[in-house]
């Protein structure tokens, strides 16, 4: 049963992905599926994910993360082709394996004023846990829930937020990178909480400008901040940074030039590098050889690290090609002005 998920998992994300960048070259006659740039684009693309899931990642049957990136090239692809139900159905799907892996999801049914979906989405996911818990046991198992997640952030296990532990897996949250820095708990998630409520609002104001119509180069600059931000404002673990990869292969492969693209190409370079080159099922032991006792809190930190820089590249990204509430402010200042 596990190699049949973990074979459906492969199998997902290198359709979706195969999907994502023939869309990217969709209605040009010298790249075709089968000839020209985007079969070279298309091989080293799949081939350096799926390698990088097996030394990387450890990708199992037991990590969704790999069906959740299949499903968010998928919903681009169905978003863009109008396929309004498909793309409902997917973005349910995500929120049902992960629901804060499904913000991507949510995030560009709101650009893109899908309101009634969005809003179903949310709700169908809410119906599914309630379902869900009623069937393994109701209240029972709804208090065994809670009382997991009570000792989510406990320093004695492999979640903890502790990067310096040398039991820690690897984590992509800005709690981790914060108790890191400050060795305590309640001034992390406070920052985490600050920094969240930032970034927050400053995507909601973007996205609330005029509606426009879905292109690849908005959707590439929305899709970047909006991975980058769901990973860090809550726990994550190593292998869900495969999200990334959407918009990344989307930035890399993109035939337009939009303005900021080179600045975020450049800030993605960390993550890229951090996928490409680091086994975690060894960097515990490498990472002590190689710079002592301390050297596990380095590198664990580079994870969230890495990431920040990534939410910075998409931001910059997304000001240039949708616009900024500052910029959108002082434009109007100066409109007032005149």
């Amino acid at each position: 049963m596990r190699l049949a998920a973990l074979v459906r998992c492969v199998e997902e994300a290198d359709r979706r992905l195969r999907s994502v960048i023939t869309h990217r070259y969709a209605g040009r006659e010298t790249h075709t599926p089968r000839t020209g740039r985007f079969a070279g684009a298309w091989l080293i693309a799949s081939g350096l994910i799926l390698v990088s899931a097996c030394s990387r990642w450890g990708m199992t049957g037991l990590n969704a993360a790999g069906l959740v990136f299949g499903l968010l090239c998928w919903f681009v692809h169905a978003l863009h082709r109008n396929q309004l139900h498909l793309a409902f159905a997917l973005a349910l799907a995500a929120a049902a394996l992960k629901v804060t892996l499904a913000v991507p999801f949510i995030g560009l049914l709101f650009l893109y004023r899908h309101h009634g979906i969005w809003l179903g989405v949310l709700a169908g996911a809410g119906l599914l846990n309630v379902l869900s818990f009623l069937r393994l046991g109701g209240r029972t198992a709804f208090n065994d829930f809670q009382a997991n997640m009570a000792v989510l952030e406990s320093l004695d296990n492999l979640n903890t937020p502790d990067p310096w532990s040398n039991f820690s897996v690897p984590r992509l949250d800005w709690t981790y990178l914060a108790f890191g820095l400050t060795g305590n708990l309640s001034v992390s998630n406070a920052l985490t909480l600050l920094l969240s409520a930032i970034v927050g609002l400053w995507l909601l104001a973007t996205f609330l400008s005029p509606a426009r119509e879905p292109t690849l180069e908005r959707t590439t600059a929305a899709l970047l901040p909006l991975v980058c931000l769901s990973l860090l404002v809550v726990y994550h673990h190593h292998y869900d940074l495969l999200l990334i990869l959407t918009p990344g292969l989307l930035a890399a492969f993109s035939p337009a030039r939009p303005a900021g693209i080179r600045a975020t190409k450049w800030l993605l370079v960390p993550v890229a590098v951090l996928v490409a080159a680091l086994p975690v099922g060894v960097s515990h032991s490498l990472s002590t050889a190689l710079f002592g006792a301390s050297g596990t809190g380095y590198v664990n930190m580079l994870f969230p690290i890495c990431t920040t820089l990534g939410l910075a590249g998409g931001l910059v990204l997304l000001s240039r090609v949708v616009g900024s509430p500052l910029t959108a402010a002082w434009n109007g200042a100066k409109g007032v002005g005149r």
